[in-house]
């Protein structure tokens, strides 16, 4: 399965998700899942289907990560 489908699927789930732990609005959030579904796309990133539990669960790790660190210092990748 593309990385990029899951990603939409779950576009959703995964802003309100991240939104909730970090206390960020949803605008806030919503462009850093835009940019994973971007990057997916531009790297053609595959998953097996059976890993899409551990992978949602990653992507909103790694989501929540980037959003704090906005939060902290008014950039979403640091220099």
């Amino acid at each position: 399965m593309p990385a990029k489908d899951l990603i939409r699927k779950n576009r959703s789930l995964l802003v309100q998700v991240i939104s909730r732990s970090t206390g960020a609005r949803e605008r806030v959030v919503s462009p850093v899942i835009g940019r994973f579904f971007q990057r997916c796309r531009e790297l053609g990133l595959y998953l097996p289907v059976k890993e899409q539990s551990r992978c949602l669960a990653s992507i909103t790790a790694l989501g929540t990560t980037v959003v704090m660190n906005h939060l902290h210092t008014g950039r979403y990748i640091p220099d």
